[in-house]
C-alpha cells in the first residue's frame, strides 16, 4: 500500500507552516552589529568576550536595504535613527570569527525591573508611573552619544511644534525649546517682522555652549515655526512604578539580615566585615615628600573602593608621561578582578598602618584619597552585613540588603517597566 504523506500527488503542494514563533522572543537569526564598541567584560569571569550591549538595554534592528543575508543585524536603540523592538535579558557579546558564543535574543512583551538612576533615566524629564518610555540617545550635551548610556530607558519626548518670536529679524536664531542634541529640529515656516511668510533656506547647528539648536537662514526672519521631538513609533514601553530605595527606604529590606555563616568558614579575623566610615578627598600626612604618606584614619577597609588622586604625573609601561595638568589625576588600579582596593598599579596602601607608597615612576606634588576605614573594633563583627558579594551593597550602591540586580552606583530606586 502507498505510504501516505510521502507519496507525491499530481498538482498538489504541501505548504509549510506560516507561523515561526511567538513575539515574546522572535525566532529570528540575529547577528550583533559589528560597529558597536566594547563596553566591558564580565567582572566575575574575565575572558576575551567583550560586552557590546549590556543587559536591560533597548534593542533595535539596524536599518539596512533588502539583501539575501541569513541574519538580521541588531544594535542598541537610540530613539532617533532606529526603531525599538524589545530589550535584552542578558549581556550581548561582540562576535568574533571562529569563536563560539550564545546567539543574541530579543525579548518583548514583558514586565521588567531595572535600577533607577536619575542622572540617566531622567535625561528627557523626570519619569513617573504611567509615562511612555523610549531609548536614550546617549548624551545631553553633544550630538555624539556616549555608548555607555546609549539604549537606556528614558521618558518619551513627543514631537511638538513651537512658534518662536526672536524679537528682531536675524539670519541666525536660537531655537530655545530644542534643548536635546539627539533631535534635530525641523523648521516648518518662517515669517518676517510684519508676519508675512518668508521663503528661505535653512541649516541647523547644535550650540553646546547655549545648550540648544540654532537655525541659520538665507534671509533674515523674526518668527520661526518649528517642530522637534520623537514620533510615536519610538515608544518601547510604559513605567508602572518607581520605588525609592535608600538607607531609610529599603526594598526587600529583610535581605540585610540574611548573613553568611562566617563561623563555619575559614575567614581570618582581619577579613571579617566590621562597621566602616567613609572619607572623601582626604589630604594625607607627608612622611617622605613625593614618596610616602600616611592616611589619617586606619585600619583601611581594603574591600571597599579606594580612589587615590595626585597632582603631578607618572610614566607608564610604554614610556609615555601621563600628567594631571591643572587638575587631579586618578591613579590606575592594580587589577579590576581582585577585590583588594589597597593595591594600585603604581601605588600601594598598608591597610593596617595607613601608609601610602608611590613607585619611582610617579612624581607627586599633591595627593588626596577617598576611602573607608574601620570605625571601631569595639563594635565587633558587622551585624546585618548581607551576603558577601550579593546583598552587602558592594556592587556600588553601598546599601546593605539591596537586591543584586539593582546594586549599582548612584541608584535611587527600582524602576518597573512594561516592554511592549
Amino acid at each position: 500500500m502507498p505510504n501516505f504523506g510521502v507519496q507525491p500527488l499530481k498538482d498538489r503542494r504541501w505548504p509549510t507552516q506560516v507561523k515561526l514563533s511567538g513575539i515574546n522572543a522572535p525566532a529570528e537569526q540575529w547577528i550583533v552589529d559589528p560597529s558597536l564598541p566594547p563596553l566591558g567584560t564580565d567582572p566575575r569571569y574575565p575572558t576575551l568576550d567583550q560586552i557590546v550591549i549590556p543587559r536591560g538595554r533597548i534593542l533595535a534592528v539596524r536599518p539596512s536595504p533588502y539583501n539575501y543575508g541569513d541574519y538580521t543585524i541588531i544594535t542598541m536603540a537610540d530613539g532617533v535613527s532606529n526603531k525599538p523592538i524589545g530589550y535584552t535579558q542578558s549581556n550581548i557579546l561582540r562576535k568574533h570569527e571562529q569563536h563560539i558564543q550564545w546567539p543574541p535574543v530579543v525579548v518583548k512583551q514583558e514586565f521588567i525591573e531595572l535600577p533607577y538612576i536619575t542622572t540617566v533615566n531622567d535625561a528627557y524629564g523626570q519619569l513617573q508611573a504611567g509615562d511612555r518610555v523610549t531609548a536614550y540617545f546617549g548624551s545631553l550635551i553633544s550630538t555624539t552619544p556616549n555608548p555607555m548610556d546609549k539604549g537606556r530607558i528614558v521618558k518619551w519626548l513627543p514631537r511638538r511644534q513651537v512658534l518662536l518670536n526672536n524679537g528682531a529679524a536675524a539670519t541666525t536664531i536660537s531655537l530655545t525649546a530644542a534643548v536635546y542634541p539627539a533631535f534635530q529640529p525641523n523648521v516648518l515656516a518662517t515669517f518676517g517682522s510684519t508676519g508675512a511668510l518668508v521663503a528661505t533656506t535653512v541649516s541647523y547647528n547644535w550650540n553646546a555652549t547655549a545648550g540648544n539648536w540654532e537655525a541659520t537662514f538665507g534671509t533674515a526672519v523674526q518668527y520661526v515655526l518649528y517642530e522637534f521631538g520623537q514620533e510615536a513609533d519610538q515608544i518601547v514601553g510604559e513605567v508602572v512604578r518607581i520605588q525609592r530605595i535608600d538607607q531609610a527606604h529599603l526594598m526587600q529590606g529583610w535581605l540585610q539580615w540574611v548573613t553568611d555563616n562566617f563561623a563555619q568558614w575559614d575567614y581570618p579575623p582581619l577579613a571579617i566585615r566590621v562597621p566602616t566610615s567613609d572619607v572623601t578627598n582626604q589630604t594625607p600626612a607627608v612622611v617622605v615628600a613625593g614618596q610616602q604618606y600616611r592616611l589619617l584614619n586606619r585600619p583601611v577597609a581594603f574591600w571597599k573602593p579606594i580612589k587615590v588622586e595626585i597632582q603631578g604625573s607618572y610614566v607608564n609601561e610604554e614610556g609615555n608621561t601621563i600628567s594631571s595638568g591643572a587638575g587631579w589625576l586618578e591613579m590606575p588600579l592594580g587589577s579590576e578582578w581582585v577585590a583588594n582596593w589597597s593595591i594600585g598599579k603604581y601605588h600601594s596602601i598598608d591597610p593596617w598602618t595607613g601608609m601610602l607608597y608611590f613607585a619611582g615612576n610617579v612624581t607627586v606634588t599633591a595627593v588626596r584619597v577617598s576611602y573607608s576605614y574601620e570605625t571601631s573594633y569595639r563594635d565587633g563583627r558587622l551585624w546585618a552585613s548581607g551576603q558577601i558579594g550579593l546583598t552587602d551593597g558592594s556592587g556600588g550602591s553601598g546599601i546593605v540588603g539591596m537586591p543584586p540586580h539593582l546594586d549599582v552606583p548612584n541608584v535611587a530606586g527600582a524602576m518597573r517597566v512594561i516592554i511592549y
